[in-house]
C-alpha cells in the first residue's frame, strides 16, 4: 500500500487523495455588448494562434471565378445534307431486302440505291436463302463450270468435245450440245467466257456463262465461213420442240423448263437482223439443232 493512494490489482480504479489544485488560465474579462455595433472598430484581438501552420501558412492561388456568359440564339437555315449516293467500295447490300431481280444497298449519307435487272441477279440456294449470281467461269474437270448460281454451266475444253456445252436445272434435267464437224481446238476461258479460234474456216465460236444458262456465239470473220451448223443435243429429261424461231425443252409432263431464244445477226456496224432459222433434225439417231441464215440476208452472221 502507497501513502495517500489505495491499488487494487486486477481492477485498475484509481483512488486520487484530496482535492486537486485549480487549473491556470489567461484572464478573462466580463461584460456586455449591449448598445454596442456589429463591426469591432479597434481593440480586435487578430493574433495568430501559436502553431506550426499559422508560422508557415499555406499560400495557394484562389481559383479565378469564370467569367459568366449569356447564351445567344439565332434562327437559321438548316444546311443542305452532302448527298454521294451509291459508291461500289463503300455502300453495303442490305440482304434482307434481295430478290430474284433486284439488290439494295445502304449508302454512307443515308439513302438507299436498288439495282434492278431484267436478268436473275440472284438465286435461292438449297436452304431458301437468296445468294448472288456469279456467272465467271472456274476450271473444273476437262473444262470449265460457273461459279455460283441455281443452273450448272459446264464448256468442254476443247471445241469438238462430244458435249460442248452443257446446262443442268435445279430439277435435275439438262441439256447439252456439241458441235458437229469442229476442229480440235482448245478453248481460252476469260471471265465468263470460252473462245475456241476456228472451230469451222473462218468461224470462231464463243460461249457465255450467263445467269440462268449459257450462250453461244459464231463469229463469221469472211464470206467463206458456212452458212449453216449442226448442233447435235444431248437431252435427259427433256424434249425439243419447234415455237417459232425459238426452241422449247419440255419435260415429261409438257410443262416447259428452258427455252433456246431465236438467233439473230449483227454485223460489223452494229447493224442487227433477225434473218436467221432454226431447224430441228435428226443427227446419228439422235436430235440436233441446226441454226441457219436465211437466203438473202445480210450482215456478218453471227447467229
Amino acid at each position: 500500500m502507497a501513502v495517500g493512494a489505495l491499488a487494487v490489482a486486477d481492477v485498475g480504479i484509481l483512488f486520487l487523495p484530496g482535492d486537486q489544485a485549480p487549473a491556470h488560465g489567461p484572464g478573462q474579462r466580463w461584460g456586455s455588448a449591449e448598445g454596442r455595433g456589429h463591426e469591432v472598430v479597434r481593440g480586435r484581438n487578430d493574433d495568430a494562434p501559436r502553431s506550426l501552420r499559422a508560422k508557415y501558412p499555406l499560400k495557394g492561388t484562389s481559383a479565378a471565378r469564370p467569367a459568366v456568359r449569356g447564351n445567344k440564339a439565332e434562327v437559321t437555315t438548316p444546311p443542305r445534307p452532302k448527298v454521294t449516293g451509291f459508291d461500289r467500295e463503300m455502300s453495303k447490300e442490305i440482304l434482307a431486302r434481295r430478290d430474284a431481280h433486284s439488290r439494295t444497298y445502304a449508302n454512307e449519307d443515308g439513302t438507299s440505291t436498288t439495282e434492278i435487272s431484267t436478268s436473275p441477279l440472284n438465286y435461292r440456294d438449297a436452304h431458301g436463302a437468296w445468294r448472288g449470281i456469279d456467272s465467271s467461269l472456274v476450271e473444273e474437270g476437262d473444262g470449265w463450270a460457273n461459279t455460283a448460281d441455281s443452273v450448272d454451266v459446264r464448256f468442254a475444253d476443247r471445241a469438238d468435245a462430244g458435249e460442248l456445252s452443257s446446262v443442268t436445272l435445279p430439277t435435275g434435267e439438262s441439256f447439252g450440245y456439241a458441235l458437229n464437224g469442229a476442229a480440235s481446238v482448245a478453248g481460252t476461258a476469260d471471265g465468263a467466257r470460252v473462245s475456241y479460234g476456228q472451230v469451222h474456216p473462218d468461224t470462231d465460236l464463243w460461249l457465255d456463262s450467263q445467269a440462268g444458262g449459257a450462250k453461244e456465239t459464231l463469229v463469221l470473220k469472211s464470206a467463206k465461213a458456212p452458212n449453216s451448223f449442226l448442233f447435235p443435243l444431248h437431252l435427259d429429261g427433256l424434249t425439243a420442240r419447234a415455237d417459232g424461231g425459238s426452241i422449247l425443252l419440255t419435260d415429261a409432263e409438257g410443262r416447259t423448263r428452258a427455252v433456246v431464244p431465236a438467233g439473230f445477226m449483227e454485223d460489223a456496224g452494229q447493224a442487227v437482223s433477225h434473218a436467221v432459222t432454226y431447224e430441228l433434225v435428226r443427227a446419228r439417231g439422235r436430235p440436233g439443232r441446226r441454226p441457219r441464215r436465211r437466203p438473202g440476208a445480210e450482215g456478218d452472221r453471227r447467229p
